[in-house]
């Protein structure tokens, strides 16, 4: 019986999060790109003289990424967007349009314009209320394709590593804490210190695989002040090599392994979050070159945190209510 899933459902949280979760993405999604500086600046060559080199930029910063966060959530393409910005006059004056729309090639170029450090500023932001204890993190990975449709070839050996790799740190509510997208041949382990030090707030638990264990990672947890829950494979030795950490950890596997093996477990949660996200925008993304692939992995990230913090909103006023 072990596929009966015994957790209970707040049906009632779960009707009022989807019954207006276009509202409450708009209103949150508005809130943090406006509390934080603008993506880009337009700055003329020439400042000292009156004159100004280039033309200036058609329509604000603010008003383009929002318009590139809703395509997200939408799950539409670019020339669907510069549709729905006509036919939307309200839409259009929230976001600070007025009477213009922008064309489909301007969201997309505005879309290479985010900088991923600007990206992982609004991930912050996003989570800011989510950070006021010590988190509970799990890590973990996966492959997202970079083409709609693949082609099986005739030998293994031919195969190719034709997708991104997608890690990222995810809380206990399901939020990405931090994230970083590879290639498909990175090693897992490698990436695991840049997620923890991107994250910003106390660590009180790490969980993760066996594809990030190393005795390197396991004392950067417990330097981080944070207690690891990285499954030892089958033959993992106690020999710490100069990182006791290591010990520690393998230690309490060893004199109390259901009780490691349970904290371990929830694991899953990270699990979880990768469904969702391909369930909602599907198993691959659709850039052309990398720098789009990370673009469009980094905001499909911020749709589904931003997600989550409305459904901690309705958390907290069903609770008032009650």
């Amino acid at each position: 019986m072990g596929g009966i899933c015994l957790r209970k459902r707040d049906w009632r949280r779960m009707n009022e999060v989807m019954r207006n979760e276009a509202g409450r993405f708009f209103r949150i999604a508005k809130k943090v790109v406006w509390e934080e500086p603008e993506p880009w600046i337009w700055k003329p060559k020439c400042v000292d003289d009156e004159r100004r080199v280039g033309r200036p930029p058609e329509f604000m910063a603010r008003p383009l990424l929002m318009v590139c966060l809703w395509r997200i959530y939408s799950g539409k393409s670019y020339r669907w967007m510069e549709g729905y910005l006509e036919g939307h006059t309200q839409f259009r004056h929230e976001i600070g349009l007025g009477d213009e729309w922008p064309a489909y090639e301007t969201i997309r170029r505005a879309m290479f314009y985010l900088d991923e450090s600007y990206l992982s500023r609004l991930n912050k932001r996003i989570l800011a209320e989510l950070r006021k204890r010590r988190l509970k993190v799990s890590v973990d990975s996966i492959g997202m394709g970079t083409k709609l449709f693949d082609r099986w070839l005739s030998h293994p050996t031919d195969r190719s590593k034709d997708f991104v790799k997608f890690h990222a740190a995810i809380d206990d509510r399901g939020a990405a804490h931090a994230i970083a997208i590879t290639d498909g041949a990175t090693n897992d382990a490698i990436v695991l210190p840049y997620l923890l030090h991107d994250i910003d707030a106390r660590l009180g638990v790490v969980r993760a695989d066996k594809g990030y264990l190393s005795k390197d990672n396991v004392q950067c947890v417990e330097d981080l002040g944070a207690m690891p829950f990285i499954k030892p494979k089958s033959y993992s030795k106690m020999l710490s090599c100069g990182r006791p950490a290591w010990r520690h950890m393998m230690f309490r596997y060893r004199k109390e392994p259901e009780a490691f093996l349970k904290e371990y477990n929830q694991q899953k949660r990270a699990e979880a979050f990768f469904y969702n996200m391909k369930r909602r925008f599907g198993p691959s993304v659709k850039g052309r070159i990398g720098a789009m692939r990370r673009r469009e992995v980094w905001m499909r990230c911020l749709t589904v945190n931003i997600l989550v913090v409305a459904g901690e909103e309705v958390e907290r006023e069903l609770k008032v209510a009650s």
